[in-house]
């Protein structure tokens, strides 16, 4: 049991340690991802990011935490899952959780979502 308790406080621990580098903007909202988090499987790259928002919106919601997928190949990307928090930097409490994968998407040239791409894609 103490080794159950153990694990869970490391997991619960994890954004707390992430080393997240400010990406740029999307319209008024600051966008954040871990590059510690990447992780490789042949083109494809998943990584943890965050948005926080300007102005907290009629939810109380003023972050969102998720987890992407990018294909290098294809210059696309998805959601995976995402959280909503009640404060900055994925921080306060948990407002809502998506658990579904998003359509893919493609991704333009010369957004914040092509340096994303370059920046995961570059190993």
């Amino acid at each position: 049991m103490k080794n159950f308790l153990f694990i869970c406080t490391l997991l619960a621990t994890g954004p707390v340690a992430a080393e997240w580098v400010n990406v740029g903007t999307f319209g008024d909202n600051s966008l954040f991802i871990d590059p510690t988090t990447v992780r490789k499987d042949g083109d494809f790259r998943k990584v943890w990011g965050i948005q926080d928002l300007k102005v907290r919106d009629s939810d109380g919601e003023l972050s969102r935490r998720y987890r992407e997928e990018y294909d290098c190949n294809a210059r696309r990307k998805r959601f995976l899952s995402a959280t909503s928090h009640s404060e900055l930097m994925a921080g306060g409490k948990t407002l809502s959780t998506i658990t579904e994968p998003s359509p893919w998407s493609d991704i333009r040239p010369n957004t914040v979502a092509d340096d994303i791409l370059k920046m995961v894609c570059a190993n």
